[in-house]
């Protein structure tokens, strides 16, 4: 027992004497020395510098200042791109919407803040944690564009089996896999992807499968072959003509029984269902030599009325006789049913009155009545149209056809952007010479209007306060049928000519700054649309998205100024050019 009480005292004993340095003075004063000196080397730092063993994405900017840093990020992705292979495609970083926050980016690295300079030896885990990955940001309507072009070039449609004419005989032409990517999959992989100055971003490519299969085509052709073996015959008034099974498979055609939906990757469907077999037809355009043949005995041409319009109003009729010969549609309907219903091939034609064409004679006044016409037809023939014009001088008319219908605006509401940074500029919140997207504000506008680049765009707008601020500039101008600040924005002619008429009266900025835009405007390189239709000088502005094409500019002719904006859905710009040359004739007449 005494052994172990001396043992016990003997270990408090080494304790006592290992910890003595606590109480010795000279041990706390050079400790305090010690992180004295690391925490003043740290206060004394440089403030705008890296410190040791700082990177960025992998390289070293140990030391280096924030400038330099933001110059070295800046000149490492100035020529940088993205890749994708399947498909195979390289664009660069402005195109895609991509931005390197170069000074953002900077001020984090050198970011070393008092409070964590106090800190002693907070310096050694900067230096063995100084690794900092570049700030990006995403330009969300150029990265839209972008991976809505991959997604289109990645589509390849899965190819059903189907028929074809070979040698006067039908012929199954054989199925085949098909292929797509989406571009929703696609922004995220984009987002996803490490930074680099070659971004090699996946677009998950899915495989789509064929739905209808070569072997059920090959027992719908042998079906269809036993109908028409035997030829057909029509009974006209008594007379019949015939037509082979050779001449007979020259007028068919195929299509589907219903729209086939081949959007996702599937490989366990049945393609052999009724669902998916080859709808049999004819096709009236073929037939026209045969009908030719069957209209002989009995046909009497008819007549033509002729219906004379001005201004869109019905001033004469002068009407054609009325013809005689075998009603087509009937016989049409007869051939269908036959070939799909029934075992053998024998019709008879019904001979009925065959009205008079007609055809019209359409006139126009220089006149508002004889303007409004002229362009409500125009958006008639063009499909879906919508044109809007101002007269600034003149008669000063102001005309319009779906006036207030709405489109995505495309690239017109450039100009709305525009107007927004040139009213901060006079307000002195902004100066021409501030940087933005890389570049001066000046340069930027420049590309905005002359060049239509979106990433341009979409930085003045994140500048004004997002496409909320931008809208309240929208307003600004008077436009009630534009809204910016939409998922889908959505824009009429209406508000563009109404933008384009105060643009020129001076009505929205400072003459320097009006004659500046409009400038641009004059520059802008898209000139198949308004352009191309007149012979005078044109300020305008183009856009492009999808179906939507659209052109809004002021014309400068020897008879006055006007505002013109055209819209389009599924149109051309040889349409958008016919409507103003039609246009310019009437207001020149």
């Amino acid at each position: 027992m005494k052994r172990t009480q001396r043992s016990q005292r003997g270990k408090g004993a080494a304790i006592v004497r290992r910890l003595s340095f606590v109480r010795n003075r000279k041990f706390w004063q050079w400790t305090g020395a010690v992180l004295g000196v690391v925490i003043a080397l740290q206060l004394i730092f440089p403030y705008d510098r890296a410190f040791f063993g700082a990177s960025v994405d992998g390289q070293s900017v140990a030391l280096k200042t924030e400038q330099e840093i933001t110059q070295l990020v800046g000149e490492r992705y100035l020529s940088a791109i993205v890749v994708t292979v399947q498909p195979d495609t390289r664009t660069s970083f402005a195109d895609v919407g991509v931005r390197v926050d170069s000074p953002t980016t900077a001020r984090q690295v050198v970011a070393y803040p008092v409070w964590q300079r106090l800190i002693p030896f907070s310096s050694l885990t900067r230096g063995l944690s100084g690794e900092t990955s570049s700030q990006v940001k995403y330009a969300g309507l150029s990265v839209e564009q972008w991976a809505a072009d991959i997604e289109k070039k990645c589509a390849l449609a899965a190819k059903d089996a189907s028929v074809a004419i070979q040698d006067g005989k039908l012929a199954v032409v054989p199925s085949a896999k098909g292929a797509q990517c989406s571009r929703q999959d696609v922004i995220r992989s984009l987002k996803s992807t490490p930074l680099s100055p070659e971004m090699k971003v996946s677009t998950a490519r899915k495989v789509i499968e064929p739905k209808r299969s070569d072997a059920a085509v090959a027992a719908q052709i042998k079906k269809i072959e036993a109908v028409i073996a035997d030829g057909l015959d029509v009974d006209v008034s008594g007379t019949i003509v015939s037509a082979d099974s050779a001449e007979i498979v020259t007028w068919l055609t195929f299509s589907e029984t219903k729209a086939q939906d081949n959007s996702e990757a599937k490989t366990d469907d049945k393609t052999d269902g009724d669902d998916n077999q080859l709808k049999l037809d004819v096709d009236p355009g073929k037939l026209q030599d045969f009908i030719a043949r069957v209209q002989r005995p009995v046909y009497v041409a008819p007549g033509t009325t002729v219906v004379s319009m001005r201004d869109g109003i019905e001033t004469g009729r002068v009407s054609g006789a009325a013809g005689r010969g075998v009603d087509t549609n009937d016989l049409i309907a007869q051939l269908r049913e036959q070939l799909n219903q029934s075992d053998e091939m024998k019709l008879t034609a019904k001979v009925a009155a065959l009205a008079p064409k007609v055809t019209y004679q359409r006139t126009y006044t220089n006149s508002t009545a004889g303007l409004q016409a002229l362009i409500n037809d125009i958006a008639s023939e063009k499909g879906n149209m919508a044109i809007a014009i101002t007269e600034l001088d003149g008669q000063r008319r102001n005309v319009s056809a779906n006036g207030d219908k709405q489109y995505h605006p495309a690239s017109t509401y450039k100009l709305f952007v525009a107007y927004g940074v040139i009213k901060r500029v006079e307000a002195n919140q902004w100066k021409w010479s501030d940087q933005i997207n890389g570049m001066s504000v000046d340069d930027c506008l420049i590309r905005m209007i002359v060049n239509s680049d979106n990433a341009c765009a979409e930085a003045f707008a994140e500048k004004i306060g997002g496409w909320s601020a931008v809208q309240i500039d929208v307003r600004a101008t008077g436009a009630t049928g534009t809204n910016l600040n939409l998922a889908e924005p959505v824009g009429t002619v209406k508000d563009q000519v109404l933008f384009l008429q105060k643009l020129q009266d001076n009505q929205l900025m400072k003459q320097e700054h009006r004659d500046k835009l409009l400038g641009l405007m004059k520059r802008q390189q898209y000139r198949a649309g308004i352009p191309a239709g007149v012979a005078s000088e044109v300020a305008d502005k183009v856009g492009f998205l999808g179906a939507n094409l659209h052109d809004s500019g002021l014309i400068y002719t020897s008879h006055g100024v006007y505002a013109l904006s055209i819209y389009s859905s599924g149109g051309s710009w040889s349409n958008i050019a016919d409507a103003a040359r039609r246009i310019e004739a009437l207001l020149a007449s």
